[in-house]
């Protein structure tokens, strides 16, 4: 059986295997770069601004920078809310003039959004316009920040009403927003 097995050796050995030939490789085809991702500019995150129509609330939404800070996101929002809606037939729902100074959460998640001076001094008056403007700003902070409660601060200290009729002493409880929030200006 050796003999055999030698034998077979030596025959491969002495007659060439004939090459074939194999066709060149052809390159890879090239790769696509990836879509380059902006690398200026602020991450955003979408937001929903609550102004009136047709005497109810509805939402406007907004691009706002996506900031480390929980309280730059708020005050953006709210400074948002502010400034008034871009499309019709939505209206605004505070004074134009009104500025929020700081923005600060409290241990039980409860945001206290301290306003100057002008969203009394500016404020148009009335139980509605004051109804919405409390609604709005609990709506939107509520609706985008996770907030179990909103407190409205002027200029640092708790106030009893922004235009004599509603009690905003306390905190605004989430069922308490949507209890205004579903109130209708006739």
């Amino acid at each position: 059986m050796k003999i055999i097995a030698f034998l077979l050796l030596l025959a491969t050995a002495a007659f060439p295997v004939r090459a074939e030939t194999v066709p060149p490789l052809l390159p890879p085809p090239p790769v696509a770069a990836p879509p380059q991702q902006p690398t200026s500019g602020p991450l955003l995150m979408t937001v929903s601004l609550y102004f009136e129509s047709a005497g109810l609330l509805a939402p406007e939404t907004a691009q706002i920078p996506l900031g480390d800070l929980l309280e730059n996101r708020v005050k953006e929002a709210i400074n948002r809310l502010i400034a008034g809606p871009t499309a019709a037939p939505l209206t605004p729902t505070l004074p134009k003039n009104a500025t929020l100074r700081r923005v600060f959460t409290g241990v039980d998640r409860n945001l206290y959004l301290d306003f100057d001076m002008n969203i009394v001094t500016r404020h148009p008056g009335g139980i509605t316009a004051e109804i919405i403007s409390a609604a709005s700003i609990c709506k939107t902070a509520m609706a985008n920040f996770s907030a179990d409660s909103v407190s409205i601060l002027v200029e640092g200290k708790e106030i009893k009403t922004l235009a004599g009729h509603l009690d905003i002493e306390r905190p605004i409880t989430r069922m308490g927003c949507e209890a205004l929030a579903g109130y209708r200006r006739e």
